[in-house]
């Protein structure tokens, strides 16, 4: 689709800048959530991306990023943006960093506060993780999940789970879906309960009877 006015939604890119503050963790759960997004969620985003996309290859180089954010930053719709900046927002996208590209639903992950996200996409985000259904995620579902890309081996899939434990840092650790709407709000455990268990400590924000 040829887009003669390729100006963007401030709203958007200030949402793309956002994302390069966000700790890995919450990179990889909003990925996993753009893939429980309907059409009707994602038309604005298709819009702006479909601006980024220059060639209609369906993927946004880093040349063409710059070319597109920093015209509009010329063009005063954005505010002043640096080329350092620019590879910045592009490296944070670029969840899978052996890739030379932005795929679509990388760019949704990033653009991703600005869907109107519901309690039905957070709990489909939530079950694809908890495969077995056991109430609960655990460090071998985020391997399952993720072990099959090359970037993600297990120590850095380790050093993710680790920095999104706060201060607890426990491998065997089990995450409620409570605790895991904390971490889509970008906070670490540290404010969730945290209840002893045999098979590993479980973190929860609701009231769990025992």
């Amino acid at each position: 689709i040829a887009h003669k006015d390729r100006t963007l939604n401030p709203n958007v890119v200030g949402a793309l800048v956002n994302f390069k503050d966000y700790s890995d963790m919450r990179k990889l759960l909003c990925e996993v959530l753009s893939f429980t997004l309907l059409p009707d969620q994602i038309e604005d985003l298709r819009d702006e991306f479909e601006k980024m996309d220059i060639d209609g290859s369906g993927e946004i180089s880093l040349p063409t990023l710059k070319k597109v954010l920093m015209a509009n930053a010329v063009q005063g719709s954005l505010g002043a943006l640096t080329e350092a900046e620019v590879e910045g927002i592009f490296d944070a996208m670029r969840v899978r960093k052996t890739e030379t590209t932005i795929h679509w639903h990388e760019f949704i992950a990033a653009g991703l506060s600005q869907c109107k996200v519901d309690d039905r996409n957070l709990k489909l985000a939530f079950d694809r993780l908890d495969s077995e259904h056991k109430g609960y995620i655990t460090f071998k579902n985020m391997m399952d999940l993720m072990g099959h890309d090359p970037d993600m081996t297990e120590g850095t899939m380790q050093r993710i789970w680790g920095d999104s434990m706060g201060s607890g840092n426990f491998k065997d650790a089990r995450i409620t879906y409570d605790a895991f709407l904390l971490l889509m709000k970008g906070q670490t455990l540290d404010g969730a309960r945290l209840i002893p268990g045999a098979n590993g400590p479980l973190y929860t924000v609701a009231e769990t009877s025992s």
